[in-house]
């Protein structure tokens, strides 16, 4: 089985099971195909085997590659597979080293023992992309969690109310950190909203 890397497998309908090119020979700059010396080939390097794609010419080695041009080349997929397997042990032994760099001790199969000591930064990184999901920044200043001071702040509270009292802590809680005047305007808007609510319950 092939993978075609220049052209297509209708280059190759009548080459030799071996080759792996199909090129022509042109000493001219820029050089020129004219069809009548075109050849298989094992390879474009010195001693590469060829021969005259019309049978007329039956070559041995390569002389001089730099006469040679590539119309079509193709490589097979054994060859593909054992350079992926190549590269998945080079990231295994690079991944490996990483881990012992780490102070990581193997332990036999997938298992590793961590260190004792501060916490890898690999992780710490994946713990900090946590946390602006689970607790961001501009939600938790001092300490306290901006959803703690809201619940409390709403006790009592139910329907609208609640809601608009959430927001207007909320947006006034983040804005030094996220969005700024907006989220003032946002926390004005809603507190707004609660002083017409409040207006209208009067009797």
């Amino acid at each position: 089985m092939w993978e075609y890397v220049k052209g297509s497998e209708a280059d190759f309908t009548d080459a030799p099971k071996w080759a792996t090119h199909l090129i022509f020979c042109s000493t001219e700059k820029p050089p020129v195909d004219d069809g009548d010396a075109r050849c298989w080939a094992s390879g474009v390097e010195k001693g590469s085997r060829w021969q005259s794609v019309d049978d007329i010419k039956n070559g041995s080695d390569m002389c001089h590659p730099t006469h040679w041009h590539v119309i079509a080349e193709r490589r097979k997929v054994e060859e593909l597979q054992s350079r992926t397997n190549d590269d998945k042990l080079a990231r295994d032994v690079a991944a490996v080293a990483t881990l012992e760099q780490k102070g990581y001790e193997w332990c036999g199969g997938a298992l590793w023992k961590p260190p004792i000591g501060p916490v890898p930064d690999f992780i710490l990184k994946e713990q900090q992309a946590f946390d602006t999901v689970q607790r961001p920044a501009h939600y938790n200043q001092s300490g306290i969690e901006c959803i703690d001071a809201i619940a409390a702040a709403v006790k009592g509270k139910s329907g609208i109310e609640a809601v608009l009292v959430g927001n207007v802590i909320k947006y006034l809680w983040r804005y030094e950190l996220k969005g700024g005047l907006e989220s003032l305007l946002k926390a004005q808007w809603y507190l707004e909203k609660l002083i017409q609510e409040k207006t209208d319950d009067k009797p």
